[in-house]
């Protein structure tokens, strides 16, 4: 009872200095659950991916099994994943696709879709397209999706035209 409306608070401070100590206080609190533990979940480790992927996914499946299937996640897995997908979907967008598709929607599903779909179609817009086609989607999260693809593309498709030849960059 403590903890309630505070337990994001505790968490935010703590993963500052300690993401990893932060990270397994919250996982011990077996008896609290809800939207408030999860958010505090996925900041946690998100913050923890964004100093250490490597380390952070490494705790993820020694802490959680290899999280292996297809199917939705777990609350907590999903709400952990969440976390790591954030961090993935800019460098790994197809791996992140994969793990973003088994979220569960309290755990910033849409959110995480519209991310990979924004950093994949930077790499590659047309293999983002056909990833986003094969969604079953409600019209309305598709058209965001698209969106953020979209803005993804046209990100990439301003540097280059701002470009010289000469600068030898490696998007050319």
């Amino acid at each position: 009872e403590w903890l309630d409306g505070m337990l994001e608070v505790i968490a935010a401070l703590w993963r500052n200095r300690d993401p990893q100590a932060a990270l397994e206080w919250l996982m011990s609190l077996s008896e609290i659950s809800g939207p408030e533990h999860s958010k505090a979940l996925t900041k946690t480790i998100g913050t923890w991916a964004n100093r250490d992927f490597a380390a952070a996914w490494s705790w993820l499946e020694r802490e959680r099994g290899a999280l292996e299937g297809s199917g939705e996640l777990a609350p907590t897995d999903s709400a952990l994943v969440a976390g790591l997908v954030r961090r993935m979907a800019r460098t790994r967008p197809v791996e992140a696709a994969r793990w973003a598709l088994r979220l569960r929607p309290e755990s910033d599903r849409e959110k995480m879709l519209t991310r990979v779909a924004h950093f994949w179609s930077r790499q590659d817009h047309a293999a983002a397209s056909r990833w986003i086609d094969g969604l079953e989607l409600s019209p309305d999260v598709r058209s965001r999706i698209l969106q953020a693809a979209e803005r993804g593309r046209q990100t990439v498709d301003a540097a280059k035209s701002q470009r010289t030849p000469e600068a030898g960059d490696p998007l050319d």
